[in-house]
């Protein structure tokens, strides 16, 4: 379990590979301390289609304001 561990998880609106519906819900499910943020119009590779939004949500996660 990862309970107690903040996590941050940046998922995409349109990602075909692993679809939110039948992955993603199991995962915060798991994890009473996720924090989930949506990058919208990205794919399955936020990071890279969207690094700017990444970097803006991962900064907001560790300095305390997400």
């Amino acid at each position: 379990s990862f309970s107690g561990i903040p996590t941050l998880f940046l998922r995409s609106d349109n990602d075909d590979v692993t679809p939110w519906k039948q992955h993603g819900e199991r995962i915060v499910t798991g994890n009473p301390d996720i924090l989930v943020r949506e990058i919208p119009g990205a794919f399955h590779w936020v990071h890279h289609q969207d690094p700017q939004a990444c970097a803006r949500h991962t900064i907001d996660f560790i300095s305390g304001n997400a």
